[in-house]
């Protein structure tokens, strides 16, 4: 019948995935935007597909991760390349603490290499504990990609407010009124 002549042409003859990005650490998303899935129809037409299904959205090993791909019955997959982390290094840029507060990210300087051999500055890491506890060298723990090293953040004595001047340049307000 027509109807059912309709349906079969709506199915590809086969279905192509090629991935495009970078490695990535393992345990990360495959970012979608790296990943073009094609269905090629019997009268030779090439249409990109959006609507798949990968078998997984994620890397779930170091080295070759082959990821299925599934659109109307038809399959096809790609590899992406999972990486480890292997070394990490932490570098503190920045002044002494005051006691009670928390060291900044932004002197904090974290650098990793990867399985794959690459490397490159980090800025998703961890910072275990990032309060400064007492006056000296306090050992603030960096983490990430399952691997740590260690910054020395030197602790001093936090200052203590005497007196605060408050100027107000507005113009006439009703007794009790806020500002």
């Amino acid at each position: 019948s027509d109807i059912q002549a309709k349906a079969a042409e709506t199915i590809p003859s086969y279905i192509s995935a090629y991935y495009n990005g970078d490695s990535i650490l393992v345990g990360s998303y495959i970012n979608r935007e790296d990943v073009y899935v094609e269905a090629v129809y019997e009268d030779g037409s090439v249409v990109e597909l959006k609507d798949y299904i990968m078998s997984t959205e994620r890397v779930l090993k170091n080295g070759d991760n082959e990821i299925a791909v599934v659109y109307k019955g038809k399959t096809a997959s790609f590899f992406v390349t999972g990486k480890r982390v292997t070394e990490l290094h932490a570098h503190y840029v920045g002044e002494d603490v005051s006691v009670g507060n928390a060291v900044s990210k932004r002197n904090i300087y974290v650098y990793a290499t990867f399985s794959d051999d690459t490397a490159g500055e980090i800025t998703e890491y961890l910072i275990d504990s990032p309060n400064i506890t007492k006056v000296g060298t306090n050992i603030i723990q960096i983490v990430y990609g399952g691997k740590k090293d260690t910054i020395e953040v030197p602790g001093i004595v936090g200052g203590t407010i005497s007196s605060i001047e408050v100027t107000y340049s507005g113009g006439d307000v009703m007794l009790g009124t806020k500002i």
